[in-house]
C-alpha cells in the first residue's frame, strides 16, 4: 500500500497558528536565505582564494548543501510534511546551516597560509544567528544558539591556528564581539516585530468584537423600531378582543366548555399584548429621565421581591455590597427591572437543585486609554449553568432554553445596560453555575 503522504499534500489551513506561522516563515524567508547562503558561500570562496576554481572538498560541501536545499524546497513548497514533522525539519535545517558554515571556515582556512582567523566565512554565522532567533523566540534559547556558534568558531580556530595567541588578538576579539552584537540586535529587532504582530492581532480581535456588538445593536434597534411602529395597530384590536372576552366570561350564560374557550382567547390575547410590550422595550428609551441612583438600595429592595418567588425557597442569598458605593446617574425603574430579571434568572436556575445566590458590588477602574470609574455588580448562582455553545446566543431575541419563555428577558436587560453606557458579561460552566457581571459608569454620558 502506497504512503498517502506521497499522494496528498498537507493542508496548511488545518495547522495550529504557531505551526502555520513557522511554515510560512520557512517558505518565504528561510529557504530563500539558504539559497542566498549557498551563492554567497561560492562567491566568498572565489574572492578569498583569488580564483573561481574551487577545491574539491569545498565544492563537494557546497554541492551537498545545494541538494539539502532542494530537499527542503520540495518538502515545504509541495507541502510534503505532517504537523509533528515541522519542528524537527526546522531544527535539522538550522543544524545543517551551522555545520556547513563551520566547515567552510575550516576548509577555507586550510587553503590559506594565514589560517582560519583570516576567513571571512564567520560573517555567514550572522544569517544562522538570525535564523536561530526566529526559530527559538526566547532569550534563553537565543543565547544557547549563540554560545554553540561561538564555541564552534573557537574550536575551529584552535584546531587550525599554529598557536593560541590568536585568543588575545584584536581581530579575534572584534569578531567575537560582532557575533554577540548581531545576536542581541537581531533579537531586539525580532522582539519588536513580534510585539507589533501581537498588537495587530489584538487590535483585529477587538475590531471583530466591536463589529459583532454593532451588528447586534443594529439588529435590536431595528427590531425595536419595527415593534414600535406596529404596536399601536396591534394593541387596539387585541385590547378589543380582551375586553369582549372578559365581558363574555363575566356576563354571559355560557356552558363550561364555551367559557373555557373564551378564557383561552383572553389568555392568548393577553400573551400577544405582553410580547408586543416587550418588543417595544427594545427601542432606546430616549424620553426616560435619569437621576442619582443608589444601586445598593435597589438591590436590597429587589431581594425582598425575589424572596416572594416560589423558586427562592431552597436558595440562600448572600450579599457583599460595598458600603462606600457611589450613586450613579441612571433611570431607577430600568435599573431595578434589569437587576430583578437577573436575580430571577439566577433563582430559576437553582429552582430544582437549590443553592446559593451571591450578590456583590464594588467600584472598578478600567485600564483603557481614558481610564474611567465604574460600579461593578456581580450576580452569581450555583445552578445548572449555560452550555458553551449557547453563551454567544443568550442575548439574541427569542432565544431561550426555558420551556414557555419568550426569550426576550436577557435581550431587554442587554438593551437597558447598553442604554446606560454599561456592559454586561456572562460566565458559565454547565453544572457549576453562572456569574453575570454588569458594569455601569458612575457619571452619565448621555
Amino acid at each position: 500500500m502506497k504512503n498517502s503522504r506521497l499522494i496528498f499534500t498537507t493542508d496548511d489551513s488545518k495547522l495550529p497558528a504557531e505551526h502555520a506561522w513557522m511554515v510560512n516563515i520557512e517558505r518565504k524567508a528561510v529557504i530563500p536565505s539558504k539559497w542566498i547562503l549557498l551563492v554567497t558561500s561560492y562567491m566568498l570562496v572565489g574572492i578569498q582564494l583569488g580564483s573561481f576554481y574551487i577545491p574539491p572538498l569545498i565544492f563537494g560541501l557546497l554541492v551537498l548543501y545545494g541538494f539539502s536545499n532542494l530537499f527542503y524546497s520540495y518538502i515545504y513548497y509541495f507541502r510534503r510534511y505532517t504537523q509533528r514533522e515541522i519542528l524537527t525539519l526546522s531544527h535539522l535545517s538550522l543544524a545543517i546551516d551551522i555545520v556547513v558554515v563551520s566547515l567552510l571556515i575550516f576548509l577555507t582556512g586550510r587553503q590559506e597560509s594565514q589560517g582560519t582567523l583570516r576567513s571571512d566565512f564567520y560573517l555567514l554565522y550572522f544569517l544562522v544567528i538570525l535564523r536561530g532567533i526566529v526559530l527559538f523566540p526566547n532569550k534563553t534559547m537565543s543565547v544557547i544558539i549563540n554560545v554553540i556558534i561561538s564555541l564552534l568558531y573557537i574550536f575551529i580556530l584552535v584546531s587550525t591556528e599554529p598557536n593560541l595567541l590568536f585568543l588575545t588578538s584584536h581581530e579575534f576579539i572584534s569578531k567575537l564581539i560582532l557575533i554577540w552584537a548581531v545576536m542581541l540586535i537581531s533579537w531586539f529587532i525580532l522582539e519588536i516585530v513580534r510585539s507589533q504582530r501581537e498588537k495587530i492581532k489584538s487590535d483585529f480581535e477587538r475590531m471583530r468584537a466591536m463589529e459583532a456588538i454593532m451588528l447586534k445593536t443594529e439588529k435590536l434597534a431595528s427590531m425595536g423600531e419595527i415593534a414600535a411602529g406596529i404596536a399601536h395597530e396591534i394593541n387596539n384590536p387585541v385590547g378589543i378582543i380582551m375586553a369582549n372576552a372578559d365581558y363574555l366570561i363575566k356576563h354571559s350564560e355560557l356552558s363550561p366548555g364555551q367559557k373555557e374557550s373564551v378564557q383561552i382567547i383572553h389568555t392568548e390575547a393577553t400573551r400577544c399584548k405582553k410580547i408586543i410590550n416587550q418588543l417595544v422595550q427594545l427601542t432606546s428609551p430616549t424620553a426616560t429621565s435619569v437621576e442619582p441612583v443608589d444601586v445598593n438600595g435597589i438591590i436590597g429592595d429587589t431581594i425582598l421581591e425575589i424572596q416572594q418567588l416560589q423558586c427562592e425557597k431552597n436558595i440562600q442569598i448572600q450579599t457583599q455590597l460595598d458600603p462606600n458605593l457611589p450613586t450613579i446617574t441612571a433611570n431607577p425603574s430600568l435599573i431595578q427591572r434589569a437587576i430583578y430579571n437577573l436575580m430571577r434568572n439566577a433563582c430559576e436556575a437553582m429552582e430544582t437543585t437549590g443553592g446559593t445566590m451571591r450578590i456583590k458590588t464594588a467600584v472598578v477602574t478600567t485600564n483603557d486609554s481614558e481610564p474611567k470609574h465604574e460600579i461593578e455588580l456581580q450576580i452569581q448562582d450555583t445552578g445548572v449553568g449555560i452550555a458553551q455553545e449557547n453563551l454567544n446566543r443568550i442575548f439574541t431575541p427569542f432565544f431561550s432554553t426555558k420551556p414557555g419563555s419568550l426569550g426576550l428577558g436577557l435581550t431587554i436587560i442587554h438593551r437597558i445596560i447598553e442604554w446606560h453606557n454599561g456592559t454586561i458579561h456572562i460566565e458559565s460552566q454547565p453544572g457549576k453555575g453562572t456569574t453575570v457581571i454588569v458594569r455601569l459608569p458612575i457619571k452619565s454620558q448621555k
